[in-house]
């Protein structure tokens, strides 16, 4: 008989007033979670907090750029000094402007999708593998098996989230800490503005769901949706022009 899922007391979200962040606040509010949530919008870090549901929960919220290493890490040991982080979800991410036309744009991208994630679980790690125990979920993306056209930058620094999420894998377990590394595919958010073809997209809550069920089954990797992810992984194996047509029909 497996045990029953472990329901973390402490979790820390970056990116929490994103759509993405949004519905992982409220979902684990409803588990009864202590959360210590961070964003660099604090306008609409101050809407999530004020919505109805997280004015009366256990709920430390500050503004944050997670690509400033010395701010999330004070960040992220205050939140473990007040009372041991269970789980830290990296959310944090933007994507990017027409490549090429903003490099200050584009660099940016990479400093938040793929450092900013770095820069927090380095000292979450640090503090969880003193302890023993601990859960990372790192939020990479379906683009990045097979990048997008339209968003090489977004895809290259999900890409690297995804690898650095399979190589921490097993020396973290040796140490007492999983992690599940969640790529989703489409779903309407801030960032999903670009006019091109979404397919098999999904509404963020239903994605949130998968994730915190996958991280409480303690699940090394999440594919959402998975019909999108493995068309992805198979084009990988076709020859580029015809990967090509594939994404000229159905994703641009």
């Amino acid at each position: 008989m497996k045990p029953r899922p472990q329901i973390p007391h402490h979790v820390l979200i970056t990116g929490a007033a994103g759509t993405l962040g949004g519905e992982l606040v409220k979902r684990l509010i409803d588990l009864g979670c202590r959360l210590s949530l961070c964003d660099v919008n604090e306008a609409g870090l101050a809407a999530m907090l004020a919505s109805p549901g997280v004015q009366n929960a256990l709920v430390r919220a500050a503004v944050v750029d997670v690509a400033d290493s010395a701010a999330i890490r004070t960040f992220v040991e205050g939140a473990d000094d007040c009372q041991a982080v269970d789980w830290v979800i990296a959310a944090a991410g933007i994507t990017e402007a027409p490549f090429g036309r903003d490099f200050a744009q584009n660099n940016k991208v990479f400093e938040v999708n793929y450092l900013g994630v770095l820069q927090t679980i380095l000292p979450a790690t640090a503090r969880m593998t003193d302890r023993g125990q601990g859960h990372i979920v790192l939020v990479s993306s379906l683009s990045s098996f097979l990048g997008f056209p339209r968003v090489p930058q977004y895809a290259a620094s999900k890409a690297a989230v995804r690898v650095l999420g399979y190589s921490l894998r097993y020396w973290l377990r040796r140490e007492g800490v999983t992690l599940t590394i969640a790529c989703p595919g489409f779903f309407e958010s801030g960032m999903s503005h670009q006019g091109h073809n979404k397919p098999n997209a999904m509404i963020a809550g239903d994605v949130a769901d998968k994730i915190i069920t996958a991280a409480l089954k303690r699940r090394e990797e999440i594919i959402i949706p998975k019909t999108l992810g493995w068309t992805l992984k198979l084009m990988s194996l076709l020859p580029y022009r015809w990967q090509d047509k594939i994404f000229a029909k159905f994703f641009l």
